[in-house]
């Protein structure tokens, strides 16, 4: 990693362990203070790297790697790039939840009532978006925006069902 690389440089990431809209946030919030609060990078997830360049929040850098990035991943410019990815999946407390639940379709059924949560606000979360994005795509949609529209269908029918 860059930390042990380099050891002597003070690296500032804020809070990287907040949504993506949040780690935005601390950017605008601190646009006029040149001190430590100001973050050096951010981990956002991809849907918010194109939002942070058009807004002016960040700056070009190209890491070591950059040409073995997918163009698909990347600014070409430099502004932004996927560098990791996350697998969905079901996160089950099976001390409260006997049988894990294998798609989305399983969370409708009366025995999951009251046992879902995102892990955070779809508006502001990279994580929340995509799964909505992967409850619609279990809905036969394709990737996009009508995966969105599905997706949140689904969590409209999965608040009905309790």
């Amino acid at each position: 990693s860059f930390k042990a690389k380099s050891p002597e440089i003070t690296v500032n990431e804020l809070n990287p362990d907040a949504g993506s809209a949040d780690e935005l946030e601390a950017i605008r919030a601190n646009a006029t203070n040149t001190g430590p609060q100001a973050p050096d990078v951010i981990d956002v997830g991809l849907a918010f790297g194109p939002q942070a360049k058009a807004e002016g929040l960040i700056q070009p850098y190209k890491v070591q790697a950059w040409d073995e990035i997918a163009p698909e991943i990347k600014d070409a410019d430099g502004f932004w790039a996927g560098s990791y990815y996350g697998v969905m999946a079901f996160g089950v407390n099976t001390d409260l939840v006997p049988t894990v639940p294998t798609k989305w379709d399983d969370l409708l059924k009366p025995e999951y009532a009251a046992s879902f949560a995102l892990t955070g606000d779809p508006r502001a979360s990279n994580q929340a978006i995509l799964a909505i994005l992967s409850a619609g795509l279990s809905r036969g949609a394709e990737a996009g925006e009508a995966s969105g529209t599905k997706g949140l269908e689904f969590m409209a029918e999965l608040n009905k069902a309790g």
